[in-house]
């Protein structure tokens, strides 16, 4: 499985807890609220199965994959100037001026509104953050992990970036809330069908599915903090977006190596170890 696609697999595990929400051992002290957690696992993991899997079986009967790869190109469209402005945020003025603004630029015109990804057939560098990942540049810890209902995988931190990143895609202010919703869901569902295959294997690899998703965003957010910080280079950004409400990014094979002070140790079946390694999924 290739890095760029088994990470957008994670990404959009990230979001709803996919899995299994059995106990997996004792409670791991780095996560304080896990019986709160499992439950809403569990209860995001019986939403895709009633709900989004069906919704995405049919998106897959009805569009071809190319189709489904230009309705992604959008929705990543769509958040780049979330990401221009959190790079400025940053103090990552580079990024914002030399890749954000003409890649949002050229995808938007030449790339006929984002369906077609023309820039990088002439190598402007795609990059993600947000606002969560801000408030992580500049000190702001994040607290112990999360699980939201339908959203997935978060953190007090990131859940206030979310929220922040909610009201920073244009189309928001101009189309009735229930409008908003339902165009997120379609994104959910594109991304869904794009990697059902990629993310069953995922699921099935792993002894303990909420620990393994746990760790594989804990990281993540703790690189995507280092790299804003200039610790580490940034990784190659492929597949990203997937939430209702939020893009989230993808979690690269270069983002699965450590993570922030007081966050959860990484805990997955042996199995899973590609899977992680390779990983993304939105956080």
């Amino acid at each position: 499985m290739g890095a760029s696609r088994s990470a957008a697999v994670l990404a959009t595990a990230l979001v709803f807890g996919l899995g299994c929400a059995s106990s997996g051992g004792p409670r791991d002290p780095g996560d304080p609220w896990e019986p709160f957690n499992r439950k809403v696992f569990a209860f995001n993991e019986g939403f895709d199965r009633a709900l989004v899997e069906p919704a995405a079986k049919g998106w897959d009967f009805v569009l071809p994959e190319g189709v489904q790869a230009s309705v992604k190109n959008v929705f990543d469209n769509l958040f780049l100037p979330a990401v221009f402005v959190n790079h400025l945020l940053q103090g990552r003025f580079e990024a914002a001026f030399t890749a954000d603004l003409p890649r949002f630029v050229m995808n938007t015109t030449v790339g006929w509104a984002g369906l077609f990804d023309a820039a990088s057939t002439v190598d402007i560098e795609k990059h993600y953050t947000d606002f969560g990942t801000t408030l992580g540049r500049w000190g702001i810890p994040p607290g112990p992990y999360l699980v939201l209902p339908i959203l997935g995988s978060s953190s007090p931190r990131n859940a206030v970036g979310k929220a922040a990143d909610a009201w920073s895609v244009p189309y928001i202010y101009w189309v009735a809330p229930w409008v908003s919703v339902a165009v997120r869901a379609v994104e959910l569902v594109n991304l869904r069908s794009l990697y059902a295959e990629e993310l069953l294997q995922s699921h099935e690899d792993a002894l303990d599915y909420y620990r393994f998703v746990r760790s594989a965003f804990e990281q993540n957010r703790a690189h995507r903090v280092r790299e804003a910080r200039g610790e580490e280079a940034a990784p190659e950004v492929d597949d990203s977006q997937v939430d209702l409400y939020y893009f989230d990014p993808e979690i690269d094979e270069e983002a699965i190596d450590e993570s922030e002070p007081g966050s959860a140790a990484p805990v997955r079946g042996d199995d899973a170890d590609e899977d992680a390694d390779d990983a993304a999924p939105r956080s």
